[in-house]
């Protein structure tokens, strides 16, 4: 962006229209600013209460729409860093910034009825903080992000959209006029109509081409002039500002001398079909856009032309309808037109411009490319756009401003951010923070995840089956255990959230979850003997889940929550625990193993030995130091590996997948050189203690501990080591019995061991870990950088752990299970930022340093039970509101943080998945109607799972249902017709042969047998393609109805004598539009099945004027409509007279 700077210096001088050679000045009088708009840079997409535009909508249903499978939940990530915004144009230097408004982040519901208070708050703060740098706000009132509600209403193609528009920019200039001076309508009508809906390429990507973007260019017009209007007489007396419309205009020119003709046409369609309406003196669209509409619209069978005539009233409406043309431009194109284009657009069957001289505001220009930091190629584009422009100028353009596209990089639509500005190169380096060599990327092939634990977050502790493990037990018992007083009855509700924990996956863009089982939630005896179906129904569901979006499950078998009744067997202190981890990791391997490749068998053993069996810190808190924590950690050590082995020898060969153990690592320094061996006895006593046993040469565990014990243990005059002994066959067991090392890490400390260490173990009699180590250890309070004592920063000592890994144990594949900070809460979460940007760095350090690190885990994906600290500390990158039963997540800055780094890294590094389609030309005859398309987009629509594509197969068999009314003796046949059989396109330009033929035959074995039909011509099953232009909430659909009812009046009423115009008008409107009962399941209660109400009567009415003016003289039928009635009797009892009322009300 500084290449804009540059340029406008290059241009500096005394001279403005001088020769070729001469450096060139831009006249003082233009403004000069940057653009950008809000889908493209905002992020927080379901934020402080925004809902869904048609561009969220898109993404999220279609995955890989960007050519990089890349979306814009995040984006810029400006809705957080708006501040970050105003000071990069700050250094720009201009005197103004273009952005526009989120019409969802303002009105949620998408009409005026609701303000949303947070998204107002935050475009005054954009506003003030621009203003306050004295940076003019150039605001955008609608760039291409509509409503997703108002698309299933038919979006641009409805008229009412004209009205919906208005009452927005009445909002937007009521909330913000006060202070913005200057108002975009509309953003670039074409691309909007033509792109959006006559081709996939944007939003909502209809692709109904030479009609919908018609639809969409009358309504455009009309609403922009409706905003203008609203400008004009409500707010410009006292606000002062100007409005206007900004159109993308690129200039067609003549290939040859012979090519004149062509090229003017371009420019009118391309957009002379939006400037010519509004700035010519005439109004209304360029003549030669109509004719050759209408031509092509008789050849095509129609009755009336695809471009919807504009009314004398709308072209004085729309005429003079802005005070500025706001220009957008980026290329031209060569223009012709030959007998080979004459031929092709035949055969299908679906001057220069002068305006007087309007002051013109160029609203965007500029050059994309595919990222890098040394953009020549832009500074050549905007030298030579500059240089054009300020030609014009001396020719006598009046140019007002000039807008350079992009501020930054965005999501550029179709292309993601595959042509963005250094887009890869700027998110996905880990900067600042701890590194030795500045700005790196992530390895091609680095897994990244989050992390949660079971009793963590799930909740429902007693529900469905689940029994009661060591944690429910003990809190229920001790219910202060925590320091707050909580437990994990509820936690974060995971149990029944599950689908938004996965959606927060896919915010931030992760390769795998690590979550772990409950063990008693599958087997509440504890023992294989009964299965829990409901337990295993949740895991299965969260495991389709995530596999459904592409997030690999990395399931832990045990994460501390043990059986209470195993518990009251002995736990990890009965050798028994042995086997029964062992068919307990057996019978998971068979629920789960044909979709999960990536096991842990424990978590954790340190933590689980010392902490709970050598200490009260964690359940069960038997606090028998040096004896309970070495029984536990050799049986933990034999568990782990009969887990391991059960599944290499009976599972891998068909799951083909790996299973590891997690070990917590902290690292501990020595304090000086002469506490060398102080910071080893640390790490080994801590941590060696379970990895060497399975990592080292030869196994067993490391020599210094069976030193250290069993001298400890001579001295308290014990006949041998409290540390139980490994056998041979034990250690050949155990040893290797991992595929990778499981890494958890948290912080690092300083150890050391002098006199007063000595003397202050000689105190202790018994038993004890620490006293057998023999060493203490300290964190220095420089290292702390947030609220929390747990995580202090010391990231060097991240890079010293993967070393030692790297160097001791043969550099065994690391898989970093778990890293993350503690807070006290807060949104706002830098410190957590600082370090995982300095953990992130050093795990990096490492692995140019040659560790072979294959996945790195962020701890946690949501705050939760943080076992003694209750609620108390936070690890979660989405903050969860424990006060609120509903329990909502909400993202933290470190959430966005590793949002930038995970799915920009994907962006840059993975291949995009393969989107599949059918080939073009397979659909034949029959197309889809909105059941066919919810029934294939929601499987489980019907409450079976069921649908309707071969249902009774009447289509082949109806003789035999003709067989079946001669055999009831009926006189009456009802039966409907199915819109997209006979008219395959939903309009009368293209009639399905084979569609007639089966209704022919239909109605003529039906009269060979004196039944009559009666024929209902709509039962519900619209054409998509018309719901996908509103339908039945768009007025539209009285005209396209009326034409599909005569088509079937020409073609059968010949022998209908009975014709029923739609059925059942109350379910369509009420149950398919106003709720989610029936297709197409808007669930827009209140609004849209008002809409259709009043369409769908006038649809009625036009199809009957239609048959009785046109057809009844000579068919001589009748034709009726057909409507539902249940009758509501009213209650009896003392308050009748009121009941009689209400049933009066009822519908």
């Amino acid at each position: 962006m500084f290449t804009l700077i540059s340029i406008l210096l290059a241009l500096c001088s005394s001279s403005l229209c001088g020769t070729a050679q001469n450096v060139r000045s831009i006249p003082k009088h233009i403004l000069l600013g940057a653009a950008s708009s809000a889908f493209q840079v905002e992020g927080a997409w379901n934020i402080d209460g925004k809902t869904e535009s048609i561009a969220d909508h898109l993404v999220h249903t279609q995955k890989c729409y960007a050519k990089d499978c890349s979306n814009a939940d995040v984006a810029a990530n400006s809705y957080y860093m708006y501040k970050r915004d105003v000071e990069m144009l700050r250094e720009l230097g201009v005197d103004f910034y273009r952005f526009s408004l989120s019409w969802t982040r303002i009105l949620p519901t998408g009409f005026p009825d609701k303000v949303n208070e947070a998204g107002v708050q935050y475009y005054s703060n954009l506003i003030d903080e621009l203003l306050k740098y004295k940076i003019q706000p150039v605001v955008t009132i609608f760039h291409w992000d509509l409503p997703q509600k108002l698309q299933q209403l038919g979006g641009w193609t409805n008229p009412h959209i004209v009205n919906w528009y208005g009452d927005f920019a009445r909002v937007a200039f009521s909330l913000f006029g006060d202070r913005v001076k200057y108002w975009i309508t509309i953003n670039e009508p074409h691309q909007l109509c033509h792109y959006g809906y006559g081709s996939p390429y944007i939003p909502p990507a209809m692709n109904l081409t030479g009609e919908a973007d018609y639809l969409c260019s009358k309504n455009v017009l009309l609403a922009h002039a409706r905003g203008y209007h609203i400008y004009d007489k409500e707010f410009r007396l006292w606000q002062e500002g100007m409005i206007f419309i900004t159109i993308n205009a690129e200039w067609f020119e003549p290939e040859s001398e012979h090519d004149y003709e062509a090229a003017i046409d371009a420019n009118q369609f391309w957009w002379g079909l939006y400037t010519h309406p509004i700035l010519s003196r005439s109004g209304d669209y360029p003549e030669i856009v109509k004719h050759r509409i209408a031509v092509m619209s008789t050849k095509q069978g129609l009755l009336r032309s695809r471009l919807p005539e504009l009314s004398s009233e709308e072209i004085n409406y729309i005429r003079g309808t802005t005070d500025i043309l706001g220009l957008n431009h980026y290329t031209s194109y060569l223009a012709y037109r030959n007998a080979s284009t004459e031929e092709y657009y035949g055969n299908i069957t679906g001057p220069s411009f002068e305006y007087d001289n309007i002051p013109v505001f160029i609203t965007e220009n500029g050059f994309g490319n595919s990222g890098a930091l040394i953009d020549d190629d832009r500074v050549l584009y905007y030298r030579g756009y500059l240089s054009a422009m300020l030609d014009a100028i001396c020719d006598g353009s009046h140019i007002v401003g000039y807008t350079t596209w992009s501020l930054m990089d965005s999501f550029e639509w179709p292309n993601g951010y595959s042509i963005t500005v250094a887009f890869c190169l700027t998110l996905v380096v880990v900067c600042g923070g701890y590194s030795r060599h500045g700005s790196r990327r992530l390895p091609d092939d680095l897994l990244l995840g989050a992390a949660t634990a079971s009793y963590q977050i799930e909740g429902a502790w007693d529900a469905d089956g689940k029994s009661e493990n060591i944690f429910d037990y003990a809190i229920h018992n001790q219910p202060c255990y925590a320091i707050d007083c909580s437990n994990g009855d509820v936690a974060a509700n995971s149990y029944y959230l599950y689908k938004r924990d996965v959606e927060m996956l896919r915010e931030l863009g992760v390769n795998f979850y690590r979550f772990s089982l409950s063990w008693t939630r599958l087997f509440p005896t504890s023992f294989t003997d009964k299965i829990n179906k409901a337990g295993v129904e949740y895991y299965n569901n969260l495991i389709d889940e995530l596999l459904k979006n592409n997030i690999q499950p990395v399931v832990t078998l045990f994460h501390w929550d043990m059986p209470q009744k195993l518990q009251q067997l002995g736990g990890w202190l009965n050798n028994n625990i042995v086997d029964w981890f062992g068919d307990y990791a057996e019978a998971v391997f068979v629920l789960f193993g044909d979709r999960v490749k990536y096991w842990i068998t424990v978590n954790e053993p340190f933590q689980i030995c010392e902490f709970g069996y050598g200490n009260a810190i964690l359940i069960p808190a038997l606090n028998l130091t040096g004896e309970a924590d070495y029984i536990c950690t050799k049986n933990l050590l034999l568990a782990h590996a009969r887990a391991y082995h059960v599944y290499d020898e009976l599972f891998r060969s068909k799951q083909d997948g790996i299973i590891f153990i997690t070990i917590s690592t902290e690292w501990f320094e020595p304090a000086d050189n002469s506490n060398i061996e102080a910071a080893n006895d640390a790490n080994q006593f801590w941590w060696g203690i379970y990895a060497h046993p399975i990592f080292s040469k030869h196994g067993d565990y490391p020599r210094i501990i069976k030193e250290r014990v069993a001298l400890k243990s001579r001295v308290q005059g014990l006949p041998r080591s409290r540390l139980p002994e490994l056998s041979p066959d034990e250690i050949k067991y155990i040893h290797g019995s991992s595929d990778l090392f499981g890494l958890n890490h948290y912080s690092s400390a300083i150890a050391y061991r002098n006199a007063s260490t000595y003397y202050y173990y000689s105190s202790f009699t018994g038993p004890s870990h620490d006293a057998d180590a023999g060493y203490m250890s300290y964190k220095p309070p420089e290292w702390k950088i947030g609220e929390s004592d747990r995580t202090m920063y010391a990231p060097w000592g991240f890079s010293k752990i993967l070393a030692y890994i790297r160097n001791v144990y043969n550099n065994v594949p690391v898989f970093i299970t778990e890293n993350g900070f503690a807070s006290h809460g807060g949104l706002v979460d830098d410190d957590r930022v600082t370090y995982y940007r300095g953990y992130i760095s050093a795990m990096l350090d490492a692995i140019d340093e040659g560790s072979y690190i294959i996945g790195y885990t962020a701890w946690s994906l949501m705050d939760n039970f943080e076992w003694w600290n209750g609620y108390r500390e936070n690890y979660g990158l989405y903050e969860v509101d424990f006060n609120d039963t509903s329990r909502p997540r909400t993202p933290r800055k470190s959430a966005f943080f590793l949002i930038v780094i995970f799915i920009a890294f994907v962006i840059c590094k993975r291949t995009p998945r393969k989107v599949r389609r059918l080939p073009d030309g397979l659909l034949l005859g029959k197309t889809e109607n909105i059941y066919d398309h919810l029934t294939h987009t929601d499987p489980c629509f019907a409450v079976d799972c069921s649908n309707g594509d071969v249902a009774a197969n009447s289509y082949h068999f109806y003789k035999r249902d003709i067989e079946m009314l001669r055999e009831l003796g009926v006189d009456f046949y009802r039966f409907s017709i199915s819109w997209t059989r006979i008219l395959p396109t939903s309009f009368p330009d293209t009639i399905n042969q084979a569609g007639v033929d089966y209704y022919n035959k239909l109605i003529d074995e039906l009269l060979m047998y004196n039944i009559q039909p009666v024929v209902t011509i709509f039962h519900w099953d619209l054409p998509q393609k018309l719901q996908e232009l509103g339908g039945w909430t768009n007025p539209q659909i009285v005209e396209w109805y009326g034409n599909y009812a005569r088509v079937i009046f020409s073609l059968f009423g010949d022998r209908v004598q009975h014709w029923v115009t739609i059925n059942e008008p109350q379910q369509i409107c009420q149950w398919g539009y106003g709720s989610s009962e029936l297709a197409p399941a808007l669930n827009l209660s209140g609004e849209a099945d008002y809409m259709c109400v009043k369409n769908l009567l006038l649809g009625h009415a036009r199809a009957y004027h239609i048959y009785d003016e046109e057809f009844r003289p000579i068919q001589d039928g009748t034709i009726f409509i057909s409507i539902s009635c249940d009758w509501y009797e009213p209650a009896m009892g003392p308050v009748c007279s009121s009941n009689i009322f209400q049933t009066r009300r009822l519908p």
